[in-house]
């Protein structure tokens, strides 16, 4: 005898059986495709998220309310909604509401499609939950935006203010300022 003769590994006695072994393997190769096709999806959707750190700087006084609005739609864009109960606002992507350390805060947002956005913050020094203005309508807390446009030399627009997310980690660095003196 040979030492590589080799019994069967599988013995099947009859068609029904053959057939049942043949659905069998056929069900276990479309799921092992389907399988992976899931995994290498939701490995390229991981790989093409973005994440958004947000370093906010210049915050007047350690322990007051950093309110961050992350905008995605352009008609949403608009920082006087900030001036409002929260109850009234639309079309914003996403709001962190932080403590301040001495003098910054940084807040991140994960699981972002990349893309365009817009960041604006506010300082909530009473801690109200809405940015305080005089009139007609100048902010007398500290505010700040995505590309740290400087009111009143330039209004806070969509255009001026959207940043472009890449796949992976992205950061912005926004300085508060205070519009009001």
């Amino acid at each position: 005898h040979s030492l590589f003769a080799s019994k069967p590994l599988l013995t099947i006695k009859s068609r029904k059986e053959l057939t049942m072994l043949t659905r069998l393997l056929n069900r276990s190769f479309y799921l092992t495709i389907f399988s992976t096709c899931l995994l290498a999806q939701t490995s390229y959707a991981e790989e093409n998220q973005s994440s958004l750190t947000v370093e906010v700087g210049s915050i007047p006084s350690e322990g007051a309310i950093i309110t961050v609005i992350l905008f995605k739609d352009p008609k949403a864009f608009t920082p006087k909604m900030a001036t409002s109960d929260r109850e009234k606002w639309k079309g914003y992507h996403s709001v962190v509401d932080n403590k301040s350390r001495a003098g910054n805060s940084i807040v991140t947002f994960d699981k972002l499609v990349p893309g365009d956005y817009s960041v604006f913050v506010y300082c909530d020094l009473n801690s109200n939950k809405k940015l305080d203005t005089k009139f007609p309508g100048i902010p007398i807390e500290p505010i700040g935006t995505s590309n740290n446009i400087v009111p009143p030399r330039q209004r806070p627009t969509w255009n001026n203010t959207k940043i472009r997310l890449v796949p992976g980690k992205n950061t912005n660095k926004i300085k508060l300022i205070s519009v009001s003196r």
